[in-house]
C-alpha cells in the first residue's frame, strides 16, 4: 500500500543508538552490528541482510534498509552509521523509496501544494532528518548493555525501606512469570494490555474478555492473550493507541460490557486505584533522569509513599527482574486503568 508524506513524524528518535562511523564500515560490519544489537536487547540471534538504499525527504540517498529475517527490518543512517529504526513486523513495500521516520515510508513525495500535504508535517520531518543525519557517532558497548539491562531496580530502593507497601498481593502477579511474558521487541504495550485485561477479568468478576483458556501462568494462556494484543499493536505505541487496543479487545468479546480503559496523569489516582486492587499501566518517559528502562510500559500493582519518595512495584516484562521491578514517580508520563 502506497504511503505519502502527510504523516506527522512524532517519534523519529525511537531508535537513535550509535554504532560507528559508516564511512569506516562495510555492509558485513553493519550487519554484524545490527545482529549484535538485537541479541543484546532481545536475546535473539537474527539473520540480517542488506536490501536497498532509501532516500530522505530531500531526495538524497541517506539511509540503508536491512531485513531482519522472520522478524522485521532496520534502517541505518549512512552519514554516521546510527541505527535510526528497528521494527518487528512486516517489511516495507517493495516500492517504498523514501524513509520519513519510524514505520513511515513513501513511494513518492507529493507536492507541498497538495491539499493532502501538511506543510507543518514536512517541516517537522525535514528538521528531524537533519538532526538524525548530523548526529555524532558514538561507539556502542554491547557487552556493557548485556550486563546492565534487565536489572534497573530489582529490589526495593533503600530510601523507602521504612515505608509500608500498599496495594495488590505480589502472589497474584505470578500469573506473568512464565517466560512467555518476557517482552520481545518494541511492543511492550501489547504485553501490558494483555496482562491488565487478564488480571481484571480474573479478579474483578469477569466480563472483560472471553478467555479461550483458563487464566493462569501457563504458556498456553499467555500466548493466546498476548497474541490477541499483538494483532492490535505493532511497533512503537502511545498511551492512546494502547487504550484503543485494550478497548478493541474487550469490545470484541463484550460489545455491551461497558468496560473501558481510561488515562490519567494524577498521582493521587495512581495510588487510589492500586490501593483499591486495580493495577495501573504506566508509560515511562525515556528521557527521565535515572530511568534505565527507557520509553517503556509497565503494569504497577503496589507502591510505597515514604518521606517524600514514591516508588511503584510493577510487572515490567524484563526477565532480570523476575518481571517485578521498582518504578520511580519521576519516570512516569501517564497511566491507564480499567473501569
Amino acid at each position: 500500500m502506497k504511503k505519502i508524506i502527510n504523516t506527522v513524524l512524532a517519534l523519529f528518535l525511537i531508535f537513535s543508538f550509535s554504532l560507528v562511523d559508516t564511512n569506516a564500515l562495510n555492509r558485513d560490519e553493519i550487519i554484524h552490528n545490527i545482529s549484535s544489537f538485537i541479541y543484546t536487547f532481545d536475546n535473539i540471534e537474527a539473520d540480517v541482510t542488506y536490501v536497498r538504499d532509501l532516500k530522505d525527504i530531500n531526495n538524497n540517498y541517506s539511509f540503508e534498509l536491512y531485513e531482519i529475517k522472520e522478524l522485521g527490518y532496520a534502517v541505518i543512517a549512512k552519514t554516521n552509521g546510527n541505527i535510526v529504526d528497528i521494527q518487528y513486523g512486516e517489511m516495507p513495500d517493495t516500492d517504498s523509496l523514501y524513509y520519513l521516520g519510524p514505520t513511515k515510508f513513501a513511494s513518492e513525495l507529493v507536492s507541498t501544494r497538495s491539499a493532502e500535504t501538511n506543510t507543518t508535517d514536512i517541516t517537522l520531518i525535514k528538521n528531524a532528518t537533519e538532526m538524525i543525519l548530523n548526529e555524532e557517532s558514538v561507539d556502542f558497548d554491547f557487552q556493557s548493555t548485556i550486563q546492565t539491562r534487565g536489572k534497573p531496580n530489582p529490589t526495593k530502593p533503600s530510601v523507602i525501606s521504612g515505608g509500608t507497601e500498599v496495594g495488590i498481593a505480589e502472589s497474584r502477579f505470578n500469573l506473568f512469570t512464565n517466560d512467555v511474558w518476557i517482552v520481545r521487541g518494541d511492543i511492550c504495550g501489547a504485553y501490558m494490555g494483555a496482562a491488565m485485561v487478564s488480571y481484571m477479568d480474573k479478579y474483578f468478576g469477569g466480563n472483560y474478555i472471553k478467555e479461550k483458556y483458563t487464566i493462569d501462568s501457563s504458556a498456553t494462556y499467555g500466548n493466546y492473550i498476548i497474541g490477541r494484543f499483538k494483532q492490535q499493536i505493532t511497533g512503537g505505541v502511545t498511551t492512546f493507541k494502547l487504550i484503543n487496543a485494550i478497548n478493541t479487545v474487550m469490545m470484541a468479546d463484550y460489545p455491551k460490557g461497558g468496560k473501558t480503559g481510561t488515562s490519567t496523569a494524577t498521582e493521587s489516582t495512581y495510588k487510589s486505584k492500586i490501593k483499591a486492587g486495580r493495577p495501573m499501566i504506566f508509560l515511562l518517559n525515556a528521557y527521565a533522569p535515572g530511568n534505565s528502562y527507557g520509553g517503556h510500559f509497565v503494569l504497577a500493582y503496589r507502591y510505597v509513599d515514604y518521606n517524600g519518595y514514591l516508588w511503584f512495584k510493577a510487572y515490567d516484562g524484563w526477565s532480570g527482574n523476575n518481571l517485578k521491578g521498582w518504578i520511580n514517580r519521576n519516570w512516569i508520563s501517564n497511566g491507564i486503568y480499567l473501569n
